[in-house]
């Protein structure tokens, strides 16, 4: 049984190549042909604009991972998830080579972009402010603080790119809130995945994530509440902060072992979820499981009829629980023809005791 676990996992991986989706756009995703780099960044892509942009960060993550950086990087450049900027900067003059021509151009393009000159203004209120602090850290963090409040009351302002480039470093360095810095960070991401700010901009949000689980930000999420609710809100936390949960060396496969304990319900849903680590580690850990709950087998049996074959494929693995092996092979070669007579005869043969 163990071998047959191993052939369906490394077989269905091969078939399926991580094919993700959106709630419930990546289920209708997954109906289609076998999915590429494009289709999966572009799959990123929509999450992002839907607001999903954590999710879609860890889901570029993957791909990069999967496709390697040169194939990522072409796909992105053509795919790449929407980021503002001023319009001043993208038609910088090509003689603007000194920093003096540079503000210039930008102080001029301010008289018809309200939203630039507002970044200015806070640039020249709060630059006297912070040259005073010099080393002080605490002058310093007071007044990047302020300086937050006052651009967080223009959303849009934040969603600029030369504006998160400005603070995304002193907000998690000298103001210490990597709530606060993420944002910026995904930002920048997005422009360029392979930003560098001190060091890539992909660590920095990882480890803001670790040191976000760490703080214990998931157990006081679930404090207090029932089962189902907690349920729910797991679910909800493992769509919209899904870095939460993963694990620092291995975002793309695997989640975090420092997990506080889910309810078994918790493990079914993220049977449906788009990152392959949450689908991988809810397998590892339902099959580990001594028992059931009556509720779980039954939202097991009903992925073997559900028309996502990522559903089905989480079916078929778990299905070596209650099912012989000359049953699961039966139904798996319904949904892959590819597998011949003979690979089935082979697999048998490995498996000459099949049990329930």
């Amino acid at each position: 049984m163990r071998s047959l676990f191993a052939f369906l996992c490394v077989f269905l991986t091969c078939a399926l190549h991580a094919s993700m989706g959106n709630i419930e756009r990546w289920k209708r995703f997954c109906l289609g042909p076998a999915h590429e780099c494009p289709e999966q960044i572009g799959l990123a892509r929509d999450f992002a604009e839907d607001g999903f942009r954590n999710l879609a960060f860890y889901l570029l993550e993957s791909a990069r991972h999967v496709y390697g950086d040169e194939l990522f990087d072409a796909t992105y450049a053509t795919n790449a998830v929407p980021v503002s900027n001023f319009r001043a900067y993208s038609t910088l003059p090509k003689n603007a080579r000194s920093e003096a021509d540079i503000e210039r151009h930008i102080r001029a393009a301010a008289k018809d972009d309200p939203l630039l000159t507002q970044y200015l203004r806070l640039i020249d209120t709060y630059t006297p402010a912070l040259e005073t602090a010099k080393r002080d850290k605490a002058k310093a963090k007071a007044t990047f603080i302020a300086l937050l409040d006052e651009a967080e009351k223009t959303p849009e302002l934040l969603r600029q790119l030369t504006v998160c480039q400005w603070l995304a470093l002193p907000t998690l360095r000298i103001v210490n809130d990597p709530d606060r810095a993420k944002p910026l960070f995904l930002t920048i991401y997005f422009s360029d995945p392979h930003a560098y700010c001190g060091e890539f901009v992909e660590f920095r949000i990882r480890d803001i994530d670790v040191r976000r689980r760490e703080s214990g930000i998931l157990n006081q999420a679930l404090a207090g509440l029932d089962e189902a609710a907690k349920v729910r809100k797991i679910r909800d936390l493992a769509w919209r902060d899904p870095g939460l949960f993963l694990s620092r060396n291995a975002p793309a496969f695997l989640l975090a072992t420092d997990l506080p304990p889910f309810p078994q319900a918790a493990w079914v849903a993220f049977l449906e979820h788009p990152h392959m680590a949450f689908r991988n580690t809810a397998l590892k850990t339902l099959l580990k499981m001594p028992d059931w709950t009556p509720e779980t087998l039954t939202a097991i049996r009903s992925l073997a009829t559900s028309p996502n074959p990522i559903l089905r494929q989480q079916y078929y693995l778990l299905a070596t629980r209650f099912l012989t092996d000359d049953e699961i092979l039966a139904r798996l070669h319904k949904d892959f023809p590819a597998i011949t007579a003979d690979t089935l005869k082979a697999v048998r043969t490995l498996h000459p005791k099949a049990t329930p």
